[in-house]
């Protein structure tokens, strides 16, 4: 199984940690060669100023 992830963490101490698999979880066998997002989704993910609404 192959995991990416994004960890952020701003100025004022918010922490986003976004992850993704090739499976669909965490305790199962891999279903595709790489997870479903790509890193560059999962940055715009955990960096979009949505989290602090």
């Amino acid at each position: 199984m192959v995991m990416w992830t994004v960890d952020t963490i701003r100025k004022d101490g918010f922490r986003v940690v976004i992850s993704a698999f090739n499976s669909g979880a965490q305790n199962t066998a891999a279903t595709r060669a790489t997870p479903a997002l790509t890193m560059t989704q999962l940055k715009a993910i955990a960096t979009s100023g949505k989290w602090q609404g």
